[in-house]
């Protein structure tokens, strides 16, 4: 019989704070008027809601197509009412445009030096980009896997929990996702690739993305980062969350939940695995296995099992490994170092 072969796992190249959104709120006295800020190039929609006008001020279209900070500017005419300036960019793109390599502290405080540069060059007003609440936060690690190696580990994932929705992009990108966060995984030369055809990156740029495995968790609302935030536990602003060692240990979390920090076994081990660990329950194990390929993560619907009977039996093939193998060659497991 087949036995499980060591394989050493596969350290992350890099981790990075990527997507960030960055909130203060202001009287609408330190703001620019709303004529003022339609002169520094704003687009502006306006509405009422209980005898107080609310002015949304947002970029001109050019900029959101940059990876320049993205500042959004609310000001209302009551001063008891909110205003605030949010601000929305990738830390790691601001300091390296192609958004690839490492990132350290030193580069994650010039990210936020070159925040609060940019609101204070374009609206005039100080914005402390330390102390700001954090209402979206991304994190993402690079595995130097191989780039025939990519489409595997993305078709060996397991989903983290049944409320997520699984999708893909074409054959390059896996998410799972809800309304507050999304796990992604993706092969990073393909990605660049769009980005040269949009003149964001040069052809060194998608050179250097050969072989590169993407994982990414967002966590896309301030409740799933207060959330966050506190459970670990910090404050939900960016001096204690916009850290490495937060980003290393939210993408490890991601990894665990994606199952990719245990080896993936081949698909032509399986049958002997399921001998070695089910002994006479092998062939019905294996059928569970069939029926999860051909129908999805919900068969269990299709054919009338109760949930408590699915996780069950999802529990013993997961406690073994076998729940999501390789469909090609055994994988190593990804770790963040």
């Amino acid at each position: 019989m087949q036995s499980r072969t060591f394989l050493p796992p596969i350290e992350a190249d890099a981790v990075h704070i990527d997507t960030v959104k960055l909130t203060h709120s202001y009287l609408a006295s330190d703001l620019p008027l709303p004529t003022d800020l339609a002169k520094l190039g704003f687009d502006l929609n306006f509405k009422q809601r209980g005898g107080n006008d609310i002015t949304t001020a947002h970029p001109k279209q050019h900029i959101t197509i940059s990876s320049e900070p993205y500042i959004t500017v609310i000001r209302s005419s009551n001063n008891h009412s909110y205003s605030g300036i949010t601000v929305e960019c990738s830390l790691m793109k601001l300091v390296k445009y192609n958004g690839l390599g490492e990132q350290n502290e030193v580069d994650i405080d010039c990210s936020l030096d070159a925040i609060e540069d940019a609101v204070r060059n374009r609206v005039n007003v100080n914005f402390d980009a330390r102390t700001a609440k954090v209402s979206r936060f991304d994190v993402n690690a690079d595995f130097n896997v191989g780039e025939q190696r990519i489409k595997l580990y993305m078709d060996s994932l397991s989903r983290p929990y049944s409320r997520l929705t699984p999708s893909k992009f074409d054959d390059s990108t896996v998410y799972y996702y809800n309304g507050s966060r999304t796990f992604a995984v993706y092969g990073k030369r393909k990605e660049m690739e769009k980005q040269l055809k949009k003149r964001k990156v040069m052809k060194h740029d998608v050179d250097a993305a050969e072989g590169l495995m993407r994982v990414e968790m967002r966590l896309k609302t301030p409740d799933a980062v207060k959330r966050y935030a506190k459970k670990i536990p910090v404050n939900a602003v960016a001096k204690d969350l916009c850290t490495q060692t937060i980003a290393s240990k939210l993408i490890s979390e991601t990894i665990n939940q994606l199952d990719l920090d245990r080896t993936k076994i081949s698909m032509d081990a399986r049958a002997d695995l399921l001998i070695q660990e089910f002994g006479i329950s092998a062939p019905e194990m294996l059928g569970i296995l069939k029926y999860k390929e051909l129908l999805g993560e919900d068969f269990w619907k299709k054919i009338g099992w109760s949930a408590s009977t699915y996780y069950r039996k999802k529990k013993e093939l997961e406690a073994v490994n076998l729940w999501n193998v390789s469909p090609d060659e055994a994988l190593p497991a990804l770790v963040i170092p």
